[in-house]
C-alpha cells in the first residue's frame, strides 16, 4: 500500500470513528464532553484503532488531533481557555496521544510481520509449483528408465512369463508368487509384504523370513517402511552393510492393491552384488505392473462375482482391457461362446458350470452365451471347452484368444456369429 493511500485511508476512518463517537458522546453524555468522567475513555478508541491498522505516525497524529479536539470541546462547555483545559486534563489528552503511538508503533511491528510472511508465502508458492513441475519430469523420466529397463535388461526377458505364472494361481496366493517372482528377477533372499492398518503393518506374506520380519511391526518403529510410505516412492539404504537393529531393512516399497489397501515390501537381506540401483528399479517395475494387472483382476473378478451377465457394452469394454493387459503386459485371455444342441434350450450362465472369475453376457439371439475367461490361455480353454461338452452333450463351442493384435470390436463380431 502506497503512503498517499494509506494516509487517504486513515484519514477517512479517523473523521467515521470520530462523527460516531462524538454522536454517542452527545446523546449519551452531553454534560461530559470527551467522556473525562470515564477511566478509560471511550476517545481512546480512534487514536488505538487508527495506529493499530495504519501505523506509527498515522496513530500518533490522530492522538494529537483528538486530544486537541476534547480539549477544545471541554473549553468550550467550561467557559475556559484551550490551555486551561489542557492543563486541567494533562493526564487525559497525554493518554490520547501515549495510546495512539504506542498502538501505532504496535501496528507497525505487526505489519511489518505480516509483509514478511506475505512475501515468504509468495517464495514458498513459487518454489512448490517449481518443485511441482520437476517433480513431473521426474516422474517421466522414471517411466522412461521402467521402458528401456524392460526392452535392454536380459533378467527382465521372462517378466512376462513370470507375471502370468502369479496370475495361474489363485487371488490369496498373489502376495507369495509375487515375492517368488522378485526372488528369481532381482536375487532378494530374505523378504516380506506387509498391509498398512491403523499404523501397523501386518504380515501379508514372507520369503524366507528372519528375526526381524516379524508377523506385526509398528510403522513408528519401521523408519524405512515410513519414509516410502510418506514420499510414496522406493526408499532404500545407502549402505547395505550398515544395517543396525533399529534400521535392519535394506529397502521398503510401497503401492495399492487390488483391494485399494496400501501395501509396503520389506526387503532385509539381499546379495550386496544384487543390491543395485538398477536392481531396485527392476523391483519397482515389476511390482508396479504386478499390482497394475492385480487391480485388473479384481476389477474383472467384481464383474464376475455379480452371478448374472454383464451388459454387451460390460462386455466389450471388459474385452478392451483384456486386449490392453495382453498389448502391455504379454499376458492373453480367452473369450468362447457356447451354443446349445440343435434341439437343445437356450444356454444361461446358470445352467453351465464356469470358473469363478468367468464373465458373461447373453448374445443377441437369446440363445447362446458369450464368456470371458481373463489371464487364461488355450489350455484353460481347451480344458473349460471339454467339460462343457461334457456337461451338455452335442453344445456348439468356439474360442479365440483375447490377443493385443485384436480389436474389441473385431472380437465382438466374431461372438456374434453363430458356431
Amino acid at each position: 500500500m502506497d503512503a498517499t493511500g494509506s494516509t487517504g485511508k486513515a484519514a477517512r476512518d479517523f473523521i467515521v470513528l470520530t462523527l460516531l463517537l462524538a454522536g454517542a458522546n452527545h446523546l449519551l453524555g452531553q454534560n461530559d464532553p470527551g467522556w473525562l468522567g470515564l477511566n478509560p475513555t471511550p476517545w481512546l478508541i480512534p487514536s488505538m484503532l487508527v495506529g493499530i491498522r495504519y501505523g506509527f505516525i498515522p496513530g500518533l497524529l490522530t492522538g494529537l488531533v483528538t486530544s486537541a479536539g476534547v480539549a477544545l470541546a471541554v473549553s468550550q462547555k467550561e467557559v475556559i481557555t484551550l490551555a486551561e483545559a489542557l492543563h486541567l486534563h494533562s493526564y487525559h489528552m497525554l493518554a490520547l496521544v501515549v495510546a495512539g503511538a504506542v498502538a501505532g508503533e504496535a501496528g507497525s511491528i505487526l505489519g511489518k510481520s505480516r509483509r514478511a510472511l506475505a512475501q515468504e508465502s509468495a517464495q514458498l508458492s513459487e518454489e512448490n509449483t517449481r518443485l511441482h513441475s520437476q517433480l513431473q519430469i521426474i516422474n517421466d523420466t522414471r517411466h522412461q528408465l521402467q521402458q528401456r529397463l524392460a526392452v535392454y535388461n536380459a533378467p527382465l526377458c521372462p517378466l512376462d512369463e513370470d507375471l502370468a505364472r502369479i496370475f495361474n494361481h489363485p487371488p490369496e496366493q498373489f502376495n507369495t508368487q509375487l515375492l517368488h517372482a522378485l526372488h528369481r528377477a532381482t536375487g532378494m533372499v530374505s523378504a516380506a509384504i506387509y498391509e498398512v492398518r491403523d499404523h501397523v503393518l501386518h504380515q501379508l506374506a514372507s520369503l524366507h523370513p528372519t528375526t526381524p520380519l516379524k508377523e506385526s511391526l509398528l510403522l513408528t518403529a519401521t523408519p524405512l517402511a515410513e519414509k516410502a510410505l510418506a514420499a510414496q516412492a522406493l526408499a532404500s539404504v545407502p549402505d547395505a552393510t550398515e544395517l543396525t537393529q533399529a534400521q535392519p531393512f535394506l529397502a521398503a516399497f510401497p503401492w495399492m492393491d487390488g483391494r485399494g489397501h496400501t501395501c509396503v515390501l520389506l526387503i532385509q537381506d539381499m546379495p550386496l552384488e544384487s543390491y543395485t540401483l538398477q536392481n531396485l528399479a527392476r523391483l519397482e517395475l515389476i511390482i508396479s505392473w504386478a499390482s497394475a494387472l492385480a487391480a485388473l483382476r479384481q476389477d474383472f473378478t467384481r464383474h464376475s462375482e455379480r452371478g448374472a451377465n454383464v451388459s454387451h457394452q460390460e462386455f466389450s469394454t471388459l474385452l478392451s482391457e483384456a486386449i490392453n493387459t495382453d498389448q502391455t503386459h504379454g499376458i492373453p485371455s480367452i473369450m468362447l461362446r457356447i451354443d446349445p444342441p440343435a434341439t437343445g434350450t437356450p444356454i444361461r450362465r446358470k445352467s453351465v458350470s464356469l470358473p469363478s472369475t468367468a464373465i458373461t453376457a447373453q448374445l443377441a439371439d437369446e440363445n447362446a452365451l458369450a464368456v470371458l475367461l481373463p489371464f487364461s490361455g488355450q489350455a484353460e480353454a481347451a480344458g473349460l471347452s471339454r467339460a462343457l461338452v461334457q456337461t451338455i452333450p452335442g453344445a456348439r463351442i468356439r474360442h479365440h484368444v483375447v490377443s493385443g493384435e485384436s480389436s474389441a470390436e473385431d472380437l465382438w463380431q466374431l461372438l456374434q456369429q453363430a458356431s
